[in-house]
């Protein structure tokens, strides 16, 4: 069952109400509290309650892309890498500290932020490829399946 249309624009509307005050309030605080103890925890606050308003606008965002028969196809093709979260967060973060920190190859001190979101993206890419390839032949997740086992 599909959520409603209205619903997703409905959340859109309203965390995009509260992202843009609660976002100017974040970034002004250091210009206008002077006092480092009440600056540190004010600024914890209002960035955290901006962060959860745009994830909000985020997976709002999502839902209505996802209604449309257009985007549906799109976006299903992005499944399988969700069937398989937990191995995908895992082989990201074995694949990312080998490439960018020092006991690996070290590469944050030779890429900026283009070369940075191509690796992202090739390995993103690889780990879909990856991901539909297994669950073609296996029904759950490998480390899923292992945690279940050891649970």
């Amino acid at each position: 069952m599909r959520p409603k249309l209205s619903f997703g624009k409905s959340i859109s509307k309203y965390a995009i109400v509260v992202f843009v005050p609660l976002y100017l309030i974040a970034i002004s605080l250091p210009n206008v509290v002077t006092r480092q103890a009440l600056l540190n925890p004010l600024s914890v606050m209002f960035a955290s309650w901006a962060n959860i308003a745009f994830i909000l606008i985020l997976v709002s965002g999502f839902v209505l892309l996802f209604q449309k028969n257009t985007y549906n196809r799109i976006l299903s093709n992005l499944v399988p890498s969700g069937k398989m979260g937990l191995t995908n967060y895992i082989l990201q973060s074995i694949a990312g500290s080998t490439l960018y920190y020092k006991y690996g190859f070290g590469l944050y001190k030779y890429t900026g932020a283009f070369y940075d979101l191509f690796i992202g993206m090739t390995l993103f890419f690889l780990n879909l490829a990856f991901c539909k390839w297994w669950l073609k032949t296996h029904k759950q997740d490998p480390l899923e399946y292992l945690w279940a086992k050891a649970t």
